[in-house]
């Protein structure tokens, strides 16, 4: 399943599956990163894959508080936006772990 997962899916985009396995991120800097999965908080991993310009929509929060946040790098700052409420499975492992 995740060398299917890993091939090209549209022109020059790739969907890479990276869990928190990080021989897989080696395709980063990326444009963008969707995290399916809910953190207590943002791992700063997560980020430092992100190209400037580059774009994370990710679930965060707690028990059944959960917000869906965009988040946007320009350069060194990072911009926030909560998108509305959701609920997602928690993440869970080394990933989760980060601070």
């Amino acid at each position: 399943m995740a060398e299917a997962v890993q091939t090209p899916v549209v022109g020059n985009r790739d969907l890479v599956s990276a869990e928190s396995d990080r021989r897989r991120w080696s395709r980063a800097p990326f444009d963008a990163i969707v995290v399916t999965c809910a953190p207590d908080h943002i791992p700063p991993a997560l980020i430092e894959q992100l190209r400037d310009r580059g774009r994370m929509i990710i679930p965060v929060g707690t028990g059944l508080s959960y917000e869906l946040i965009l988040l946007r790098k320009h350069g060194d700052k990072i911009e926030k936006q909560c998108v509305l409420p959701v609920r997602f499975i928690p993440m869970t492992g080394e990933a989760q772990g980060e601070r």
